[in-house]
């Protein structure tokens, strides 16, 4: 009686481990997205607008331009001493 109980619990187990790995497995094939990317400008995309405004508040603050002048001192300074 005992083992058949464990037996019939074993089962059930396996089966829904068979059913997860299958259903696991049919997520995993391609399935065509249609037209979803075909309109997609990566020159107009959201990650690049971001870029693009953080590259021009980071060139044009004022830290941006000592951290410049400080590098072109440090090349003065290297090329003085040669």
């Amino acid at each position: 009686m005992l083992i058949s109980l464990v037996l019939c619990c074993f089962l059930q187990m396996a089966n829904r481990e068979i059913t997860k790995l299958t259903r696991d497995v049919s997520r995993l094939k391609f399935s065509n997205p249609g037209r979803f990317m075909e309109d997609f400008d990566p020159e107009r995309s959201g990650r690049e607008m971001r870029k693009v405004h953080r590259r021009f508040y980071r060139e044009s603050s004022v830290g941006f331009f000592l951290y410049i002048a400080l590098l072109s001192f440090k090349k003065l300074c290297i090329l003085f001493h040669k």
